[in-house]
């Protein structure tokens, strides 16, 4: 019983003992904090780690644009809004961008942001503008889309949130995909007299290169040709 007693009181002592040795080491902390605040030195953190990438232009484009319906309406045409904020779509073939080559970046129409290259952009044959490719996937953002007799994606401006079209897996290589898109959702922002210059310099380098080469008598089917009357936006 005794050898049990001095066992207890050693654990006691030597818990107190503790407790007293690190006070001191709790004021100074608590005297140091309190030093540092009226110094208004912040504590140190890890810092994170470097991913090589920074915050640029097109990430600062992709903050949220918020407006009340009320706004949207001020800024949009009536059929801008019809199809853009309630989800309508504009005939085939009636678009400004239905039909054609462009230079340039395609931006949304209600908030300007950067959405499709105009080199990505392919004659589908459906009567809207088609992409294979956005200009990076986070500009967009896609749902399930009920409405019609079949289900579809839907595809909207990630930045305002703004109806765009459908996207489709029957594009052609390299994604297989075919994002079919009002023409009134876009706007064409054209290339700077510097980027027009170094494309059409690019351009003429591999017509250079590419001379003296046997032409065949019969151009290859183009691969990326959907039948009129496909699915659309």
């Amino acid at each position: 019983m005794k050898a049990r007693a001095y066992r207890r009181l050693g654990i006691v002592l030597a818990s107190l003992a503790l407790v007293v040795g690190l006070a001191p080491w709790a004021a100074g902390q608590r005297a140091t904090s309190k030093a540092r605040a009226r110094a208004g030195v912040r504590p140190r953190v890890a810092a994170k780690p470097d991913t090589g990438t920074t915050k640029g232009k097109d990430e600062a484009e992709s903050d949220k644009v918020v407006r009340s319906e009320a706004e949207w309406r001020k800024v949009l045409s009536p059929f801008q809004y019809y199809v853009m904020r309630q989800k309508g779509t504009e005939l085939p073939f009636s678009g400004k961008y239905a039909v054609g080559h462009f230079k340039g970046t395609f931006v949304c129409a209600g908030c300007g942001a950067e959405l499709f290259s105009a080199k990505h952009k392919y004659d589908s044959g459906t009567g809207w503008p088609s992409f294979y490719q956005p200009i990076r996937r986070d500009v967009l953002e896609t749902e399930p889309d009920y409405r019609g007799t079949e289900p579809r994606v839907e595809v909207k401006c990630a930045r305002c949130g703004s109806h765009l079209g459908h996207v489709f897996p029957d594009g052609p290589p390299p994604t297989g995909q075919r994002y079919c898109i009002n023409s009134v959702c876009l706007k064409l922002k054209p290339l700077s007299a510097p980027a027009a210059k170094e494309k059409e310099s690019a351009k003429a380098k591999s017509e250079t290169a590419s001379e003296g080469e046997p032409e065949t008598d019969t151009p290859p089917a183009p691969a990326n040709a959907v039948k009129p009357g496909g699915a659309g936006p």
